[in-house]
């Protein structure tokens, strides 16, 4: 069974008709279809888990275009590796690919060489950045854990009475929301220990 999946952009006009036409154009069985972002994450892709559930062994999986699916070709490689696991072959109508010809799986791994590269690139960059930061004394480290400040209980209990709100608690001691949240968790874990 040939399925479609289109995703469509908040700045586009009339799904309907783009759904029609690119069902009848690809001539498919079904399109599953949602109006999302190019920068949503995979995991605001309700109607493509959905069609996923849908699928089964053997059918086949048309697209619009790659960036129909994914943001970028990282991504892209996770769902064809989900696709491949589930054997399902991803038909892609602009670059003229299909998953399961030797050309299709030879672009794959051809993707897969390039998203490694930049993932690489990333990194090397991400490096340099904090050693030049460093060196300028603006660095101050990721993901440490400010230490919880001893007068915090207080302001727990106004949080659990629900007389404060964490923005407001984030506020007052010039921290991040994430921090408040930690801190919350530490204490409650805490007072589990001792109970």
């Amino acid at each position: 069974m040939e399925v479609g999946y289109l995703k469509i952009s908040p700045l586009e006009g009339d799904e309907e008709k783009q759904v029609k036409a690119f069902q009848a154009e690809a001539n498919l069985n079904r399109v599953f279809w949602e109006r999302l972002s190019i920068k949503s994450a995979t995991t605001e892709m309700k109607e493509y888990e959905r069609m996923l559930r849908y699928l089964e062994e053997g059918d086949v999986l048309v697209i619009p275009e790659f960036a129909r699916l994914g943001k970028n070709v990282a991504e892209l490689l996770k769902i064809l590796e989900r696709l491949k696991d589930k054997g399902i072959t991803l038909v892609s109508c602009r670059e003229n690919f299909n998953s399961s010809t030797e050309s299709g799986k030879s672009l794959i791994e051809s993707m897969s060489v390039l998203a490694d590269f930049d993932e690489r690139v990333l990194v090397q960059r991400r490096r340099e950045g904090i050693a030049k930061a460093k060196a300028a004394g603006r660095y101050k480290g990721g993901g440490r854990l400010i230490k919880c400040p001893d007068d915090f209980a207080e302001y727990e209990q106004l949080y659990r009475s629900k007389k404060m709100t964490v923005t407001a608690i984030a506020k007052h001691f010039n921290v991040s929301r994430v921090t408040i949240y930690k801190w919350l968790k530490e204490i409650k874990q805490n007072k589990t220990k001792i109970a």
